[in-house]
């Protein structure tokens, strides 16, 4: 199936001199939540709300600043390698363009359609949802909730109360706290007090949890909740509403690209990429591959590599974040050198001892023994 196949979407557009408080205000419109920027009527990339939250002066930056590039979609390009852009760029939504020429727009949701078909709407949620779900407390302050999201780059995060789920906090409500001016809170118990926004109390903010599913569930049950209820994740619970995991459509888009392309383990880069050279890239990838080889990891999981780069272009110092996602466990690591190489190899040795210390073994351990954990 090619993706001109799919119904026709409309573009969502911004112009590089609006600024990020403009932009998210513009988001709350759209779905997903993400716009194609324009500068001089040229495509220039997109943004998503992962570029706007944390932006120091929301109402003076530049969406210029801010954008990423973003891969280009063909008439014929198949839904399995929209798919694959859509995984390995983080995003939910690419531009397809003939004749240079932006006509639409390739979502998330009408790929997902088009790939649980057969064999893959029988598969059980539970094999494929995060397994390690990283939660906040109502109690807790909304900086918590900032950081989990900086760090992890999540879509979204559980509230429990004693271990049983009571609501959820998604990325769209961070950003638009952060997005917009507001001296006094206007919701909650706190309505008309002054008070910083990552002082807000969790309670304050949560969103109700409007579909839960048990581990049970098939994929096309799952991925038929999330589309009627126009959300991008899908709680696991047990029937006592205790917390099992976490699905996300990307999550599905990695698990049948896994099945296909008969990869176990897939690298995803992100932030500064375009300051790393393409070698240095492919070395990154034969690293994480001989890591693979060592430990195994099931279908369906994936190395994040997030790159940040600061200083100066003669004098660059690079912050790589490691994150080993897999359907049973989620692990983290980062490293600040000058050298991306070195960063890059000091925290995917840091992710590897993590593998181990949790198994309790010696770095020689058996890649058979190894699978149990990862």
């Amino acid at each position: 199936m090619l993706v001109s196949d799919f119904p026709k979407r409309k573009v969502h557009r911004i112009n590089g001199n609006n600024t990020v408080s403009e932009a998210i205000s513009l988001m709350e419109k759209t779905s997903p939540r993400a716009l194609f920027v324009f500068e001089n009527k040229t495509f220039k990339g997109v943004v998503t709300q992962k570029e706007l939250l944390g932006i120091v002066k929301p109402h003076k930056t530049k969406i210029s600043a801010v954008y990423r590039s973003s891969p280009k979609l063909s008439p014929s390009t198949t839904v399995e390698e929209a798919a694959r852009l859509m995984v390995e760029n983080d995003l939910e939504v690419l531009p397809l363009m003939k004749n240079k020429q932006i006509t639409g727009a390739v979502v998330i949701d009408d790929v997902l359609k088009a790939l649980v078909k057969g064999e893959f709407q029988r598969v059980k949620i539970k094999e494929i949802g995060e397994k390690e779900v990283v939660t906040v407390n109502p109690q807790d302050k909304l900086m918590k909730a900032y950081e989990m999201f900086k760090k992890y780059h999540f879509s979204c995060l559980p509230v429990t109360k004693n271990k049983k789920l009571v609501g959820i906090i998604i990325y769209d409500t961070i950003a638009q706290i952060f997005g917009k001016p507001q001296s006094r809170l206007s919701f909650g118990e706190f309505t008309g007090e002054k008070i910083k926004p990552l002082e807000t109390p969790i309670f304050s903010i949560i969103d109700p949890v409007t579909a839960t599913s048990t581990g049970e569930s098939t994929l096309k049950e799952a991925i038929d909740t999330m589309l009627k209820n126009h959300i991008s994740h899908l709680v696991i619970t047990d029937t006592k509403g205790k917390v099992q995991g976490i699905l996300t459509k990307k999550d599905v888009l990695r698990y049948i690209l896994a099945k296909k392309e008969k990869r176990k383990l897939r690298i995803q880069f992100s932030g500064d990429v375009d300051k790393i050279e393409d070698l240095q890239k492919e070395e990154a990838k034969s690293l994480v591959e001989k890591l693979n080889t060592k430990i195994g990891v099931e279908p369906g999981s994936t190395m994040f590599v997030n790159v940040k780069v600061r200083g100066t272009n003669e004098n660059p110092q690079f912050i790589v974040k490691l994150r080993l996602s897999t359907p049973k466990s989620r692990i983290s690591a980062e490293e600040v050198n000058w050298a991306f190489d070195t960063a890059f190899e000091t925290a995917l040795s840091r992710i590897e001892r993590q593998v181990l210390k949790k198994l309790g073994k010696e770095r020689t351990l058996h890649r058979q023994e190894t699978k149990r954990y990862v």
